[in-house]
Order: C-alpha cells, then structure tokens, then sequence
C-alpha cells in the first residue's frame, strides 16, 4: 500500500511540475495544404524577423520534386513541417462512413509513410477542416505530439476573450488555432490584442493560414501578405518569441 501511495505521489507531482512549466511568451503561426511554391516565397520574409512556422502538408503524394525540395529548404531554415492528411477528409464523416481504422490507415499512416520515404518525419498534426472527433484526438497523440483544430470568433469581436486560442503549456496536446483568412472575421487590431495578452498572461498565441496574397481583399483559404507581415512587426514590437508545434513540445518537456 505504502508503495502505491508513494507512486501516486511521484505522479502528481511530475503532473504539477509539467502544468506549472513557465512558458516564454510567444506566437506559433501555421499554415496549412499545399501552396508550397506561394509559402516558398515568403522565406525571405520570415527570416527577416527571425520567425519560424509550421506548415501542415496535405496530399504529399501530389506534389511535384522541386516542390519538395522547397519544403526541405523551408525545414532547413527552421520551419517544421507537420501533417494535414493524405486525403484532405472531413474525419468525423469518414469515419461514420468507414470506420476508425479506415481513418487511421487511409487519412494518417498511409500519407505519413510517404512523407517519412522522402525524409520528412512529421510529430505534429493539423486537422482538414478543423474537425476533430470524438475519440481522434486520443488515437492521434499516440501518434503526434500535437493536434490543432480551429477556433473561431463566433459572436466574440475580440480575440482576447478565447481561451482555446491560447497556449500555456498545460494541455496534453490537443490544440487550437484561430484563422487570419478572408473571411475569418479576424483584424489586425483583434490580432495585436491576442499578443498582448500573450504577453501579459506568458501565453502563446496560435494563429494559421492557408495560401499567402498581395491582395488585401483575400477570398477564403487566402491571407494577405499584408497582414503577415504585421504580424510578424507586433511579434516582435512585443518582444513575443515564435514558435513551431515542435519548439512548444521542446519547451515543455
């Protein structure tokens, strides 16, 4: 008896040490599908202010040789590359169709054998769609350190006010980003509001895109190049550190 109760209490205590890890504040930024040559361009960009991002690869079986060897230029000055499904499926509706090892062998393994054969080794994972599912998340962290959903502002005209959006390196894993897409709703000045409070509250602010324009009219599944680069001015106007899903899980573990 006296041995489980001292078990107990080693685990509690490591489960306190892990929740009350400080956290640097900062930004993780991803992008998500397949606008590699778009995302490639923006590599100068991102190294001007020293930031890193993670972009979330879909139907990596689709792309072409000089577009995988940008993904391997984008790995090498620091970005990570994650995982956003080998279909692009919305999983609870595959699932219901399929089942869940159809899901899992269809949508995950089969797609992340592909990106291992070409020497990517993906430990982060971004939901198509936002959609998680009952039960995804548990199977899915046997396999990623992190999962990311999305979030959205619904009736909230601030960011400041959603939790979910704000990382402090207490969760198990299971994450969420809110967009800065057409269409999402979300400002700049709501945007600078979230670092601040990042910073304030020694947070991370999580925010992802999908294909990077000039146009300041962006249509959804579009940002403006704009807007980024704001971005990237208040992150460090806030002295806000960047973050991959990968430096997170360094950072807490």
């Amino acid at each position: 008896m006296r041995i489980i109760l001292s078990i107990i209490s080693l685990v509690l205590i490591s489960s306190c040490q892990y929740n009350d890890k400080p956290i640097v504040p900062g930004i993780c930024i991803s992008f998500d599908d397949r606008s590699i040559k778009d995302w490639y361009d923006m590599k100068d960009m991102l190294k001007e202010y020293d930031a890193t991002a993670t972009f979330f690869i879909t139907q990596f079986d689709s792309l072409e040789d000089n577009e995988i060897e940008m993904l391997k230029a984008l790995e090498k000055d620091g970005h990570e590359i994650g995982f956003h499904g080998a279909k692009h499926v919305y999983a609870e509706y595959y699932i219901k169709e399929n089942s869940y090892s159809s899901y899992l062998k269809d949508e995950i393994d089969e797609g992340l054998q592909s990106m291992r054969l070409a020497g990517f080794v993906c430990r982060s994972f971004a939901y198509p769609f936002g959609s998680t599912y009952w039960f995804t998340d548990y199977l899915l962290l046997k396999r990623f350190d992190f999962v990311r959903s999305v979030a959205s502002l619904g009736k909230e005209d601030d960011l400041k006010s959603i939790d979910d959006i704000f990382y402090s390196g207490d969760n198990t894993g299971a994450v969420s980003a809110i967009g800065i897409d057409g269409g999402s709703g979300v400002t700049s000045a709501m945007i600078e509001g979230g670092l601040k409070r990042a910073k304030q509250n020694g947070e991370v602010l999580m925010l992802y895109g999908h294909q990077p324009v000039v146009s300041n009219k962006p249509e959804p599944y579009q940002f403006s190049i704009h807007l980024l680069r704001q971005i990237l001015e208040q992150s460090k106007q806030y002295d806000l550190k960047f973050y991959t899903f990968q430096e997170l899980n360094e950072k807490v573990n």
